[in-house]
């Protein structure tokens, strides 16, 4: 159990608690592998979810995609007519499914099907696309990042491909309405013409790895929020911006030091998997976060076993659909879990003031003002007219003071704030409560 809110009114405590010991990740029984597999990718439309398999080895490489017509409980295996290659990203344009493949030899590994996996048709283009690492669409326009092709596009629904001028690596991309975007070693780009030419964003705020350059593992969109994942070798960790792409705060410190490479979130609940870089790391996993991504957990659900061959799970693809949170464990097969079973309980019990406290603001994440509660108790049980100084103060993320809410005597009893941050950039914020030697802190999320 973890306190989520406290309320505070008249003496009387409402507890919001979240409870996710009952909450747990399910076995799909007809989608379980016992070999060196793992799920890399996921994609759906109407009510086909499709699923993609990769393996460590490439030498072992053989493609595996399946299929579900029941949100995930029963599966059907549609890789006849691919070639022996890694599966590494499915998209639907419309009713029709593309794949990408990256195999040794560098075939063109992109086919097409239009009748949802039963037959596949491999796309011949005069661009040597190659190796397909990843793919995005919007409509009938898609963007591919491939080897040797490089950056390449289409406007006909994938019939023609075009190579972008000059050569452009992008290693992930992601989506904003009709804007592309792409995680580049040098920062993060846009298209605004589905994918003909790209401008690069400020990108500020993301560390430098090598030699002034930003190299990103994965690219992510929710809503109008852009997330990347830090670089390898690095401190990791994962970036968030409010303004698509221009400016990027740290996420959480809680996620330093991990190395996420899928993301996905349904209302307050984000999840996010996550790969280890070495043997002896045991960061790898499913992380959890209940409170719009400022703290987080690292596995706090039941379920998932572990191969026993490493240190910790690999996680490449987590998937939301209708209720469930789909992800595959390397060796093992796919695995979901329901958001209905993380549950919220409320209880009701009678309780005075006595003691400080530091109700998390609400709304949060917000734009531009939050309210934030507080109570200050009675120190002397014979004079509850005792006044008391105390200071209620907002630091950015490194520290700094940029609002002071209050700093004045107050007597025992419940308060209410409004803090208005319509000056302050976007970002993650501390605010702290102090009295004497009592300080409570907690953060709040502005967007822009």
């Amino acid at each position: 159990m973890r306190l989520y809110r406290i309320i505070s009114l008249l003496n009387v405590v409402f507890c919001f608690t979240t409870i996710t010991m009952n909450a747990q990740w399910l076995a799909s029984p007809s989608l379980q592998h016992n070999s060196e597999t793992t799920i890399f990718t996921f994609a759906s439309h109407n009510d086909y979810l499709i699923a993609g398999f990769s393996v460590q080895n490439f030498l072992l490489a053989d493609s595996i995609v399946f299929r579900s017509t029941d949100n995930g409980d029963s599966w059907e295996n549609i890789s006849a007519g691919l070639h022996p290659a890694v599966v590494t990203d499915l998209v639907f344009v419309e009713d029709t499914l593309f794949i990408g493949l990256s195999d040794i030899a560098g075939q063109r590994n992109m086919y097409r099907a239009e009748d949802y996996g039963d037959t596949w048709e491999r796309i011949i283009s005069p661009v040597d696309f190659g190796v397909v690492f990843e793919l995005e669409v919007y409509q009938n326009m898609m963007v591919a990042s491939t080897d040797p092709g490089g950056l390449i596009y289409s406007h006909d629904a994938g019939r023609s491909w075009n190579q972008v001028s000059p050569f452009r690596l992008i290693t992930s991309f992601a989506r904003i309405d009709s804007v592309f975007y792409g995680s580049a070693p040098d920062g993060i780009y846009a298209s605004f013409d589905g994918g003909e030419t790209w401008v690069l964003k400020e990108s500020n705020g993301i560390p430098e790895f090598i030699d002034g350059r930003k190299v990103n593992a994965k690219l992510f969109a929710s809503g109008d929020t852009l997330y990347t994942s830090g670089a390898f070798l690095s401190n990791g960790g994962m970036y968030v911006s409010y303004d698509k792409g221009d400016n990027w705060n740290l996420l959480s410190p809680d996620l330093l030091n991990v190395y996420p490479q899928t993301f996905v979130k349904q209302h307050n609940h984000f999840f996010v998997g996550t790969v280890h870089i070495s043997q002896n790391d045991t960061t790898s996993g499913i992380f959890y976060s209940d409170d719009f991504g400022i703290s987080w957990n690292k596995n706090p659900f039941s379920g998932l076993p572990r191969f026993p061959s490493v240190s910790s799970n690999h996680i490449y693809a987590l998937y939301a659909r209708n209720g469930r949170i789909f992800t595959g464990v390397y060796g093992k097969g796919l695995y979901y879990l329901s958001i209905d079973s993380i549950t919220t309980n409320v209880s009701e019990h009678m309780n005075p003031v006595n003691k400080f406290d530091l109700v998390q603001n609400y709304p949060n994440p917000f734009n531009p003002s939050t309210t934030i509660e507080y109570s200050i108790p009675v120190v002397d049980a014979l004079s509850e007219a005792e006044v008391q100084n105390v200071t209620l103060k907002v630091y950015d993320i490194l520290g700094n003071e940029v609002a002071t809410l209050v700093n004045e005597e107050k007597s025992p009893g419940n308060y209410r704030t409004l803090f208005d941050a319509g000056k302050l950039s976007a970002g993650v914020y501390i605010y702290t409560l102090k009295q004497n030697t009592y300080s409570q802190s907690k953060k709040l999320i502005l967007l822009k």
